[in-house]
C-alpha cells in the first residue's frame, strides 16, 4: 500500500509532543510519524551521551560517575520510547477504524510491558 497523508497536527492542538505541524501518515494500514526530526535529534544527543560514557571508560573514570551517565542515557531512551508509543496510540485513535485501533493499542500496551 502506498503512503497517504491522512491528517496534520496543527499549532496549539492538544497533542503534538515533537513539534508543530507533524503529519500523520498511514503506511500499510498503521500510522507512522512522517516528521520525526525531534526524536532523531534526541537520539543523536543520546548517542553523544553513550560516546561520552565510552570515553569515561577509556579514561578510567570513577564508577559512580560512569553509572550516573549510564542511568541518564537509559532514562533518555525511556523517554524516547514513551514518546513513540504515545504518538502511536494518539495516531491510532485519530486515524484507524476502531477495531484496528484497538489492535494497535493492544500491541502498544504489550510494548510498554517490555520496557
Amino acid at each position: 500500500m502506498g503512503t497517504v497523508v491522512v491528517a496534520a497536527v496543527a499549532e496549539g492542538s492538544s497533542f503534538d509532543p515533537v513539534g508543530v505541524g507533524r503529519e500523520k501518515v498511514v503506511t500499510g494500514g498503521e500510522p507512522r510519524m512522517a516528521d520525526n526530526r525531534a526524536l532523531r535529534d534526541r537520539l543523536r544527543r543520546i548517542e553523544g551521551q553513550v560516546r561520552g560514557i565510552i570515553k569515561m571508560l577509556d579514561e578510567d573514570r570513577a564508577c559512580a560517575d560512569i553509572v550516573t551517565q549510564v542511568f541518564a542515557a537509559r532514562s533518555a531512551l525511556d523517554r524516547v520510547a514513551e514518546e513513540v508509543i504515545s504518538t502511536h496510540v494518539d495516531e491510532c485513535l485519530a486515524t484507524l477504524p476502531p477495531e484496528q485501533a484497538r489492535a494497535a493499542i493492544a500491541r502498544a500496551v504489550r510494548m510498554l510491558a517490555k520496557v
